[in-house]
């Protein structure tokens, strides 16, 4: 199962850099490695990795919150300020993205949210 999903992060990296591919699909392609490897750990099918750590770590517990710093870290760019200021790192926006089902198709989504990424609306302070 490793091997196989090196072998996908590698070649999705290769056409990427030849540009055989559009960032948003390389970004889609691994969110669904990242799902299937939450599915794997008993997780739920359409959740990522991110999302279920920042879920975990807000149930209490100084062990539960491990998970969501070590991925916090490795995406150490992806983070938003809200209105407050406060930065907003990569768990809490993948939650927010969750939340508001900005993985699914437009026409899937509730027309309460508008379709816009969770950081800009964290940015934006819509939230």
């Amino acid at each position: 199962m490793f091997y196989f999903i090196c072998f996908f992060v590698l070649f999705f990296l290769i056409a990427y850099l030849l540009g055989l591919a559009p960032s948003i699909y390389i970004k889609r392609c691994f969110i669904s490695i990242d799902q299937l490897i939450n599915t794997l750990c008993f997780g739920y099918e359409d959740e990522t990795l991110s999302s279920r750590a920042f879920r975990w770590s807000n149930d209490g517990g100084h062990i539960r919150k491990i998970p969501a710093i070590i991925i916090n870290i490795l995406f150490f760019w992806d983070y938003a300020h809200d209105i407050n200021k406060h930065k907003i790192r990569h768990c809490e926006l993948s939650f927010i993205s969750e939340r508001k089902r900005l993985q699914q198709p437009p026409e899937l989504r509730p027309k309460v949210y508008k379709p816009i990424e969770a950081g800009e609306a964290v940015r934006s302070g819509k939230l």
